[in-house]
């Protein structure tokens, strides 16, 4: 259920992106958060700033540091987010397709306000993931929205065949979407640890 300050977040960031903010909106955000913290010192600043007519730069900078750690923007305030989030998905279908599984995830939205929207995967027309799907905010960063995915994934995989999926060749052993390196791989732990794949070329 969306809070009553979320709508006003989403305005105020939709207004930094573009690099200004509206004044009263600013002070009534500083307001909110003073109400729950009384001692913010970001959010004892931005009012400040609102009242003796700072300049317009002082109140956006002060405007982002009270957001920032307090409103995670979603899928309408960051829409390529979520198209990098399905850029993922394309490419651990195609790791499904190298297994011998039909590679038709598909990336579905699930909406309850910013402070619950998420993605999941779904494979299949039918088989959903089980765990916490992929946050908006994991799209902002392409190989933490890749390992978030896979993730996603292997958990709707593994429900729909009732197993463990990608299987290391090496150990047979299930691998799990790790970061390692600067890279999105399918990490296995056999031999103290290896990459059996990067994500998106799982070996035919």
């Amino acid at each position: 259920m969306e809070q009553p300050h979320d709508a006003l977040s989403r305005r105020l960031y939709r207004q930094l992106k573009d690099g200004w903010v509206d004044r009263e909106a600013a002070f009534e955000l500083a307001c909110q958060v003073l109400s729950i913290w009384p001692l913010a010192e970001d959010a004892t600043e931005l009012a400040r700033l609102c009242l003796e007519d700072g300049g317009q730069s002082g109140i956006v900078a002060a405007a982002r540091a009270v957001l920032s750690g307090r409103f995670d923007p979603g899928f309408a305030e960051e829409p390529g987010w979520l198209a990098t989030l399905e850029e993922a998905l394309e490419v651990v279908n195609r790791d499904m397709r190298a297994s011998g599984l039909p590679g038709t995830g598909q990336l579905h939205v699930c909406e309850g306000g910013t402070a619950f929207e998420y993605a999941f995967v779904e494979v299949w027309d039918r088989y959903n993931s089980h765990g916490g799907g992929c946050r908006p905010s994991s799209g902002a960063d392409p190989v933490t929205a890749l390992v978030v995915v896979a993730d996603d994934a292997q958990d709707a995989v593994m429900h729909a065949i009732c197993g463990v999926w990608p299987v290391c060749p090496a150990h047979s052993l299930g691998t799990h979407a790790d970061e390692r390196d600067g890279a999105a791989v399918w990490w296995c732990a056999g031999s103290g640890g290896h990459a059996a794949a990067p994500i998106g070329q799982w070996p035919v």
